[in-house]
């Protein structure tokens, strides 16, 4: 008999980026808590699955579409009955408010719908049609909704003022389950002790339109081949192809690698010297955070809305306009150059721990009760 059920946590598949990752640390920081936990997913199979710790139930859900996936969501709500269920992103977020609301009012879990991008822009700039239409919808969904999580103050104000949602139904989480136990022991040394390969920039993300990875390559361009300069891409995507074709006509192929998904991004991230974040929009940005883990300083475009409130403002990283190269390629050989403070950038990651963001989901969730 399956156990006591108090968390179902809803994502697509177990491959992705950050919401898919941070939503599986939560789920294992959950469960170490002693939160009955359930991971709810149409796809177990993928390169997350073996972040998923052992105690944790994965519940398949059949069919394996999620436009296909309603019936099938409502009905494990309506068996396991669930104090609450989670989701992450636009469309499942849409999906999973519709199988929670249509079940009777005595066995409805609270509904807590995590916005993990910038609204207003993921509205038009969703990588996925799917996600386009879904935000369409997200200003009904999130008013009805029980909670809704937000990463960043800036897609807190974004819902309030373009989406209508009440700001009391909105939460801004203080931390995100991005650094596990065994991560951070892992790196408490290897930050400080990791040999660094000379002019090593590493960008981690989905190589999609939205993340913007042409603007790593332009700005790398600008740099003198005598700077060591070279930039490694980690993620996968529809841009790779595109990211080669960019770099062989600015005439900078032999600099720039793409590794396409590694199971452990720390490695590169210890080995650089620098990391890039080029989004146009990011609800968060995960990455940023596992590289000031790292002791890695960073430069990031300030998109709506995570990396500014990550970076206090340029407190912890450097901080250039969206799309701007020039101002990229400067911000790199000024990072390259200084010698940085790898204490102070840990000290903020330490932040993001997944315990703390999961002692803070559970305070939301008693509110609720």
């Amino acid at each position: 008999m399956a156990r006591p059920l108090d968390v179902a946590i809803f994502i697509r598949a177990f491959e992705g980026g950050g919401a898919q990752r941070d939503a599986i640390l939560l789920a294992n920081a959950l469960s170490r808590l002693g939160v009955g936990v359930a991971i709810v997913t149409l796809q177990p199979e993928g390169p997350f699955a073996q972040l998923v710790a052992p105690e944790v139930e994965v519940v398949t859900l059949r069919p394996r579409k999620l436009r296909y996936a309603l019936p099938a969501l409502r009905g494990v709500l309506l068996k396991r009955r669930p104090r609450a269920v989670l989701s992450s992103e636009a469309a499942p977020n849409v999906l999973t408010y519709l199988a929670a609301r249509s079940l009777p009012r005595a066995t409805r879990p609270h509904i807590l719908l995590r916005e993990v991008a910038s609204p207003s822009a993921a509205r038009d700039g969703d990588p996925s049609l799917q996600g386009r239409l879904a935000y369409r919808f997200v200003g009904r969904v999130y008013r009805a909704a029980s909670r809704v999580l937000v990463l960043a103050a800036g897609a807190r104000d974004d819902l309030i003022q373009n989406f209508g949602v009440p700001a009391q139904q909105i939460h801004v989480m203080r931390s995100n389950a991005v650094i596990d136990p065994a991560t951070e022991a892992r790196l408490s040394k290897a930050a400080f002790d990791h040999p660094r390969e000379r002019g090593l920039i590493v960008w981690v993300g989905r190589l999609s339109p939205e993340k913007d990875p042409l603007l790593a390559v332009e700005a790398l361009s600008l740099l003198p081949a005598s700077s060591g300069a070279h930039l490694r891409f980690i993620g996968e995507g529809a841009m790779k192809d595109a990211i080669l074709a960019r770099a062989a006509e600015l005439g900078v192929a032999d600099r720039v690698s793409v590794a396409g998904h590694v199971s452990d991004p720390f490695q590169s991230l210890l080995a650089a010297e620098l990391a890039v974040c080029t989004s146009r929009f990011e609800g968060f940005g995960n990455a940023i955070v596992e590289a000031l883990a790292c002791g890695t300083p960073v430069v990031a475009t300030d998109c709506p809305w995570g990396p500014r409130e990550i970076l206090e403002g340029g407190r912890y990283g450097t901080m250039v306009p969206v799309g701007d190269a020039p101002g990229l390629a400067a911000a790199i050989v000024r990072a390259l150059k200084s010698p940085p403070d790898r204490a102070a950038l840990r000290e903020r990651a330490s932040r993001y721990r997944t315990g703390t963001a999961a002692r803070e989901f559970i305070d939301v969730l008693d509110e609720l009760d």
